[in-house]
Parts: C-alpha cells; sequence; structure tokens
C-alpha cells in the first residue's frame, strides 16, 4: 500500500530539501541539481525558464530565471520576487516559505 501525502505535506518536503534541512543523496551537488530540476519543473507550468544550473553566491543559493513567450504579464508567480522587474536571479533559499 503507498503512503498518501498532501499538496501541502509535498510541499513542505521541497522546501526542507531546498534548503538543506532535509539532507539528500548526492548531498550539495544534489540539493543544487533537485532545484535546477523544481526550478525547471516550475517554469515549465508557470512560465519562464532557467538561465544554467543553481548556485551558491554569498551564503544564498541562487539560479537564474528570464522571461519567455509563456511567462504571463506582471511575471506571474515571479513577480513577487522581481521587484525591479528583471526576471533574473531568484534566490529560493531566502524566500521558501510554504502557507
Amino acid at each position: 500500500m503507498s503512503k498518501q501525502i498532501t499538496d501541502k505535506e509535498l510541499g513542505e518536503i521541497v522546501a526542507k530539501v531546498l534548503t538543506g534541512e532535509v539532507k539528500i543523496d548526492g548531498g550539495e551537488t544534489g540539493r543544487l541539481n533537485f532545484m535546477t530540476r523544481i526550478a525547471e519543473l516550475t517554469c515549465d507550468f508557470c512560465g519562464s525558464e532557467i538561465t544554467g544550473e543553481a548556485q551558491v553566491f554569498d551564503g544564498e543559493t541562487y539560479i537564474g530565471i528570464i522571461e519567455n513567450k509563456h511567462t504571463p504579464p506582471g511575471g506571474g508567480v515571479w513577480e513577487p520576487y522581481d521587484p525591479d522587474e528583471v526576471l533574473c536571479m531568484v534566490s529560493v533559499t531566502a524566500q521558501v516559505g510554504i502557507a
């Protein structure tokens, strides 16, 4: 029998992996790869695209996000994290939160 989890529970798991609270196979490289894949998936469903792999800079983990033809007007899900309307570097570790 499979374990059934809710959307909130899955969101909490993803947030914990992204922030390093839960360790996964591959250590830090695995966490960066996970973040890259989550960003790609989010872009696929919500518009925009990534510009490369996730990386750590000054203690924060970043991945570049740019607008594309599928980005909704105003930036869509990225808007709250893009106050200068640049759609470039989005810091996930500082912004992850589950409502």
